[in-house]
């Protein structure tokens, strides 16, 4: 483990002038806890130079009790703090000085009552405040600030969600978001929870334009790996995918795009069930622009070779009426002789209530 006490001072700090700051990497095999009084620092020169690069990881939990990340700079641009272990929690207020503040978890991020995390810094840039994990949640009280005295001196504010599970014959992906008596202020603001237990289908989708030599590569690969392959969509009997975004009596000020979505995605096996929920309730939203979705898929369309194509349920693959995928291995979707089915179940919706206001 590792524990930074009152009195712990790593730095990386540059001196002088046109004096860049360095980078601070720090990993704990177990967990990490930084205490009030720690600093750790990257911060540019006094005269000039530009903030580094903090970086605290841990295998399994870091937990935010106080002290000090920073990468900020007096005169030149702030660099970037990053936080990376499996769980998160932040029980002390952070300020950042303008610094990037990343906080990316495989599991879970909680920040407890009252605490505010703030990029700001007064005539400076804000910094873009990110949190990722497949659960995240922010308790009464949080303030996540990165508002900057004029819209181009504001930071962006990030809150992802995400699962995607495809691993097992029965699997199941669950990314939730809750957000409950908060205060989020920033430039374009965007909070996600998105649910998946198809990695073709999501390849697919981040490169609409795969090509078939390239998607076929990515069938051998999970034929050749029935157990971790990329989806091992041709071995997946019961799926299930759970997205959820709550945000109840909390105030969300962007000056530009504010972005509220939940997306559950179960495209692989024979029984699937994908069920996506957004739920604003007693909340005040205002944006130059405001977007609610929410979504639910058991199948998909793709831009793919540069063509809208629908794909089958259980093939992963294009339909097989289309010429351009016939150098496919037709025996192993041999479209023809078999033909596939499911038990599909999909809901999606988006639910405003109470005296919630919305404003763009």
């Amino acid at each position: 483990d590792l524990h930074l006490q009152s009195g712990a001072n790593i730095s990386a700090d540059g001196h002088g002038l046109a004096a860049n700051a360095g980078a601070v990497h720090l990993w704990a095999d177990g967990s990490a806890r930084l205490e009030s009084g720690a600093l750790v620092s990257a911060r540019g020169g006094e005269l000039s130079g530009h903030g580094g690069s903090v970086e605290l990881s841990a295998h399994d939990m870091v937990t935010l009790a106080g002290g000090e990340l920073r990468a900020d700079a007096t005169l030149g641009h702030a660099g970037s703090v990053l936080i990376d272990p499996t769980e998160i929690e932040v029980l002390s207020n952070v300020a950042t000085e303008g610094s990037n503040y990343e906080l990316l978890a495989d599991k879970t991020i909680t920040v407890a009552q009252g605490v505010e995390i703030s990029t700001r810094r007064a005539g400076q840039k804000a910094g873009n405040l990110t949190l990722k994990a497949a659960h995240i949640e922010l308790k009464n009280g949080v303030q996540l600030l990165a508002d900057g005295d004029s819209d181009a001196l504001s930071g962006d504010i990030t809150l992802a969600a995400s699962e995607v599970n495809v691993l097992g014959a029965d699997r199941a992906a669950h990314a939730s978001v809750k957000i409950s008596g908060a205060t989020l202020r920033g430039r374009n603001i965007t909070i996600s929870s998105d649910a998946d237990t198809s990695l073709i289908a999501r390849a697919l989708e981040l490169a609409p334009h795969t090509s078939v030599a390239d998607l076929q590569k990515m069938v051998d690969n999970e034929v050749a790996k029935p157990l971790d392959g990329p989806g091992a969509e041709t071995y997946a009997l019961s799926t299930q995918a759970t997205a959820s975004t709550e945000i109840f009596g909390s105030s969300i000020a962007g000056s530009g795009q504010v972005t509220i979505s939940s997306n559950a995605a179960a495209r692989a096996g024979f029984k699937k069930t994908a069920l996506a929920q957004t739920l604003i309730d007693n909340a005040t939203i205002t944006g130059q622009a405001v977007a609610l979705t929410s979504t639910a898929n058991t199948s998909y369309v793709v831009e793919a070779f540069a063509q809208t194509l629908t794909l089958l349920d259980q093939s992963g693959l294009p339909s097989p009426d289309d010429s351009r995928v016939k150098v496919l291995d037709d025996s192993l979707f041999n479209f023809t002789s078999v033909p596939l089915l499911a038990l599909s179940k999909s809901h999606a919706n988006v639910t405003v209530s109470g005296a919630t206001q919305i404003k763009a």
